[in-house]
């Protein structure tokens, strides 16, 4: 049984463990919006800042 550590591992762990923090801090964040204003304000700024880093990664070739 080959128990060595490969970079492809790393990575796989690495990015699944930062989506998990990010699907955290995004639901506290979420949690404490609700309270100052409704659901559909609530996504419609979430989307808004979507977009927003979209066109950044865009703008700096981050994403083709």
């Amino acid at each position: 049984m080959n128990q060595s550590i490969t970079i492809e591992s790393v990575k796989t762990y690495g990015s699944g463990l930062l989506f998990a923090v990010l699907v955290g801090f995004s639901f506290l964040g979420l949690k404490q919006m609700v309270q100052y204003g409704n659901a559909i304000e609530v996504i419609a700024f979430r989307y808004t800042f979507a977009v927003i880093a979209l066109v950044i990664c865009f703008a700096f070739k981050i994403i083709k």
